[in-house]
């Protein structure tokens, strides 16, 4: 009979909120805590992106005229100037595409706000890969860009996925003329 007395409760100390100090709060109202809420089905149409409710990002295309980030690393990027390349600083690198349009750029930024240069990736862009994680290209203002990533994995998988999007530029299945995109390369690749 001992034993049963020390496992008496009273009715207030025996809900678990009542611990955390938060029996106040469902005192009348049953556990809000544990109810289950059914999820809310995605509006269709423009307004849905901004309720929140998306479908993953692979399912969805994004509207024309709005680029997806394919992928992005940091960088020093050097500009040549005057017959030498100057540092301008560690930024960021995008390549951006809208495979619907078959639109992609290669972008450098500091800040989501504040981007430094861009180049179209198109039938005539040049990419050529150097040795030590560096690449070079030319900007839309054709300013020669030299860009060394910070390991050889960010380099390959942004190099790499530059590459695909010349699968899709402009005119897609246009023979592509590609080099070992590797280091001791020469110009890799050419669309």
């Amino acid at each position: 009979m001992s034993n049963e007395m020390s496992f008496s409760f009273s009715t207030n100390s025996a809900r678990l909120a009542s611990l955390f100090g938060l029996d106040q709060a469902s005192a009348g109202h049953g556990n809000e805590f544990f109810q289950y809420t059914a999820p809310k089905q995605p509006k269709k149409g423009p307004g849905a992106a901004a309720t929140g409710n998306l479908a993953p990002a692979k399912a969805a295309l994004p509207p024309a005229g709005t680029f997806t980030v394919l992928v992005a690393a940091a960088v020093h990027a050097y500009r040549y100037t005057n017959g030498q390349y100057v540092k301008q600083g560690k930024f960021g690198a995008a390549v951006l595409g809208n495979h619907t349009a078959r639109e992609y750029k290669i972008l450098l930024y500091i800040s989501q706000q504040q981007s430094v240069t861009v180049a179209r990736i198109h039938l005539n862009f040049e990419l050529m890969v150097r040795p030590n994680n560096y690449s070079t290209f030319y900007d839309d203002q054709r300013q020669n860009w030299s860009i060394m990533f910070e390991s050889e994995k960010a380099a390959v998988e942004f190099n790499k996925q530059v590459i695909l999007t010349y699968s899709s530029c402009e005119r897609p299945g246009f023979p592509l003329i590609l080099g070992n995109c590797m280091e001791n390369s020469q110009p890799a690749l050419f669309c």
